[in-house]
């Protein structure tokens, strides 16, 4: 969808809507995930949307983060990041992927969350 953009110049702008998932490298146990459970969760992905980007699969992940679960217990999670952006007519399709994705990844990675987020962001043409 064209839009005049709220600047002063008539450069035309692009809604997208930018997709977060972070995929965890070891389940809730510690264990490693199998990198072919991995590849199925990103084809998948790549089947849906017709690619993304993703961080740095070689060697030691770049990406990591803390948190504490309801229950008090703390993880340190090693992740990779996987950026999908979908047109603003796509979203609500892409949202209804991707809470089925979040539910069936969440027990094949042995996790009790699989984060994505989502945002607006403007694709300059």
């Amino acid at each position: 969808m064209k839009k005049k953009q709220p600047f002063h110049n008539e450069r035309p702008y692009y809604f997208r809507y930018r997709f977060c998932i972070h995929f965890p490298i070891l389940d809730n146990n510690g264990k490693l995930i199998p990198r072919s459970k991995v590849k199925r969760a990103f084809d998948e992905i790549k089947n849906e949307f017709r690619g993304y980007t993703s961080t740095s699969h070689i060697g030691f992940p770049t990406w990591f983060g803390f948190w504490r679960a309801p229950n008090k217990k703390e993880y340190m999670d090693f992740i990779y990041v996987i950026f999908v952006d979908v047109k603003q007519e796509k979203v609500e399709s892409a949202l209804d992927f991707f809470e089925k994705f979040r539910k069936k990844y969440i027990k094949i990675f042995n996790q009790s969350e699989v984060y994505i987020i989502y945002h607006e962001v403007t694709k300059v043409e």
